[in-house]
């Protein structure tokens, strides 16, 4: 049950885009219009205006040196659209690891964890979060 707690269910192929709109609006792998639950839609109002979010979305992705990319639906908006999650799979240090090491040595030593981007965005405030950005942007899935 572990291994499948916030593991995405629906997964981009590599190169495809992940283009996210201003309304938090984007295509999921199957097609249909989604909406990211940590992202709050931009008002046309709004004095302060954010980074466009899709370059926000490619940033981040080279940020965190995503190797895979998926999403999970997680509810329904208003509008009827799914609500999701996006994860991607990146590597991050191993903390036990001897201070002698090489570089080489380190990057061997990383291990692969599923991140929640729309938090991290969230976090480096990319994107206007909403009350679902306020959470860790680690998943407990590692391998």
């Amino acid at each position: 049950m572990l291994l499948t707690a916030n593991a995405p269910t629906q997964f981009w192929k590599s190169g495809d885009d992940i283009a996210l709109a201003p309304d938090a609006t984007l295509t999921l792998p199957d097609g249909r219009v989604g909406q990211l639950i940590e992202m709050a839609p931009r008002d046309p109002r709004q004095v302060f205006r954010p980074p466009n979010p899709d370059v926000a979305v490619r940033g981040a992705l080279n940020r965190l040196r995503a190797t895979e990319i998926g999403c999970r639906v997680v509810g329904t908006s208003p509008q009827g659209w799914p609500l999701v999650q996006i994860w991607v799979r990146s590597p991050v240090a191993y903390g036990g690891m001897c201070g002698n090491s090489s570089w080489a040595e380190r990057r061997r030593g990383t291990m692969l964890v599923w991140r929640n981007l729309g938090v991290s965005m969230a976090e480096r405030s990319e994107i206007i979060g909403t009350a679902q950005a306020d959470r860790t942007p680690v998943s407990v899935l590692g391998y």
